[in-house]
């Protein structure tokens, strides 16, 4: 009787640690803080680079010849990705590589001297951080 009673505690203590794992919330689900402060505008690598309507760069540097900025778009991680996989799937530029999971996405381009990729995910409800490093071309 107490190994039948240990068993059943024991699969009742994995059913609740399975249905608490189950259950977490990802960043699109908790609710946004103010806005991070806008840059006038990115450093030298970034000058013709698609930019989607909404979008708002907070940071900019250069990590060797790359160029890294990073900001964000108040909308859904879906249509921050569309509207980035189409611009840079329009000359000068090329998508060489898409993925979008639940949470996060990435479009890898190539074009106009440059490859890079523009990394997406969920930063709070109705809010997508947005980080897009450049790279000269070889």
């Amino acid at each position: 009787m107490r190994r039948i009673l240990a068993f059943v505690v024991t699969v009742a203590i994995a059913m609740v640690a399975v249905t608490a794992c189950g259950k977490s919330e990802g960043a699109g689900s908790k609710t946004c803080p103010s806005p991070p402060v806008s840059i006038a505008a990115p450093s030298g690598g970034l000058a013709g680079f698609p930019k989607p309507t909404g979008v708002v760069y907070t940071t900019s540097s250069n990590a060797g010849p790359s160029t890294i900025a990073e900001g964000y778009a108040d909308a859904d991680l879906t249509t921050v990705y569309n509207s980035y996989a189409s611009a840079l799937g329009t000359a000068p530029y090329g998508v060489t590589k898409k993925e979008h999971d639940a949470h996060d996405a990435e479009v890898t381009f190539t074009g106009s001297g440059s490859t890079g990729q523009v990394r997406l995910g969920e930063a709070c409800k109705g809010r997508t951080s947005v980080k897009i490093t450049i790279r000269p071309g070889t």
